[in-house]
């Protein structure tokens, strides 16, 4: 009888043996990961303090202009070595793509050649040569000296413009905008010193609500911010130029969609 007990005793351990094996594994768990109390800043502090500078090109042109296209070029050379550099007006005088300010202008600045070339609205940093390195030089000379910061918003709806814009300055003075309208890709019949089918670019449409004076900033103290809102019809085309300045020269300047928004831009931390 106590063999028997045995035996069976024996049975059933190999079954429970048997049975515990074949038991599936339980799958692992990973731990839960662990969460930062602290979210990440949404709008992380730029690597660099100093604003993007740029500088402005008032160029005097026209299509019966034999020399023009050739400063039309040293721009465009220019800012192949100064990348981002440029926002250029071109002021058409006495020909298909005047602006209605081109005769004020030109009287405002004594025009009396073309092309010339005023920097910066400056009328003492100015060239009837299209000389490349007259535009470089001007602008390394610019970015020696920190700027003012532009960010502007701009939308179009039921037929008009609205633009905000900002200026946050770095030194004290009276600051004022102005905003323009600038198209590209404008073919033309026959430009002379080229011949047929040029393409102009940056050409002067208007200036937008202000005129050329602009709408004032008023005086900022160093970081401080000024705010001014433009609006008036929609342009059918092209995009906008905005310009800062204070002390009567151009101080900065940017390109601007007519459905865009630009925060502050600012210099790469190794420039």
């Amino acid at each position: 009888m106590k063999k028997l007990f045995s035996i069976l005793a024996m049975g059933l351990a190999l079954c429970a043996c048997v049975g515990q094996k074949d038991d599936p594994e339980p799958e692992p768990v990973d731990p839960p990961t662990p969460v930062d109390p602290t979210p990440p800043d949404p709008t992380p502090e730029p690597e660099s303090t100093v604003f993007l500078h740029r500088v402005l090109a008032l160029e005097f042109t026209a299509t019966w202009c034999q020399h023009c296209p050739h400063m039309a070029e040293a721009i465009e050379d220019a800012l192949k070595e100064r990348p981002g550099r440029i926002v250029t007006l071109a002021v058409h005088y006495s020909d298909e793509l005047m602006a209605d300010e081109s005769n004020a202008l030109n009287s405002a600045f004594g025009v009396g050649a073309y092309p010339t070339l005023f920097m910066n609205w400056d009328k003492k940093s100015v060239t009837t040569q299209a000389d490349v390195s007259f535009i470089t030089s001007f602008i390394d000379k610019a970015l020696e000296t920190e700027t003012c910061g532009i960010a502007a918003e701009s939308s179009v709806a039921d037929g008009t413009l609205t633009v905000n814009a900002k200026v946050k300055s770095v030194a004290d003075g009276d600051y004022s905008m102005v905003l323009a309208n600038v198209e590209d890709g404008i073919w033309v019949e026959y430009q002379e010193g080229y011949g047929e089918n040029y393409t102009c670019n940056d050409v002067l449409r208007g200036f937008i609500d202000g005129g050329v004076s602009g709408k004032s900033l008023g005086t900022l103290a160093p970081e401080q911010e000024g705010t001014v809102t433009f609006t008036s019809p929609a342009p059918e085309s092209g995009r906008l130029a905005l310009i800062v300045f204070s002390g009567g020269k151009a101080v900065n300047a940017m390109y601007l969609g007519l459905n865009e928004s630009k925060d502050y831009e600012y210099e790469k931390a190794d420039s």
